[in-house]
């Protein structure tokens, strides 16, 4: 949201974070807009917990070549996201394909525009694994909540080990430039 290129896993690193995806054209209030609003809920929620400053938040735009910084910035804020170091929306550099696959994003584009897409959530680990994947039915902020405080209070007791990874992956997000402008 500000310009500045900063990689995914950088901003996750040694975290949980949540990972939304939305971009600023969609035209369905009940997708990509009412998403990025109950990340701003959420967000909210966490700022008021002891244990909230834990978890991370983010938000990638599916499409990379329109949602420039300044669009993503407006679009986040006009929706209640306070940006800080806990929150960030990105847009994936050079495309949004290695997210994709990594993520198997319900996304498909007629070229460069997005035409349909789910709506959908992650969950990951402080090394980019995904440890839940959250879908339309399952987009619930206290349900979404109450998994990030599991998770925040099952490391603090396993010594920060991340017991609740589902999806271990050969490629690491680390090398997933998402490469993303924040």
């Amino acid at each position: 949201q500000d310009g500045r290129q900063v990689y995914l896993h950088e901003f996750a690193k040694d975290r949980p974070t949540l990972v939304a995806f939305f971009y600023t054209r969609c035209d369905n209030p009940l997708k990509c807009s009412l998403t990025i609003t109950n990340l701003a809920a959420i967000q909210k929620k966490l700022l008021q917990e002891d244990w909230g400053s834990k978890i991370a938040l983010s938000a990638i735009s599916y499409d990379s070549f329109y949602d420039q910084p300044y669009r993503i910035k407006k679009y986040g804020k006009s929706r209640g996201i306070i940006f800080n170091e806990q929150m960030h929306m990105f847009r994936a550099i050079p495309d949004i394909n290695v997210l994709r696959d990594y993520f198997e994003l319900g996304v498909n584009y007629t070229g460069e525009v997005v035409n349909r897409h789910v709506i959908e959530l992650y969950l990951i680990d402080g090394d980019g694994h995904i440890m839940k994947r959250f879908e339309r039915s399952q987009i619930d902020n206290v349900s979404i909540i109450n998994q990030m405080k599991n998770i925040v209070f099952s490391q603090e007791l396993q010594g920060s080990e991340r017991p609740f990874t589902t999806r271990s992956v050969s490629q690491s997000i680390g090398s997933v430039l998402v490469p993303a402008f924040i």
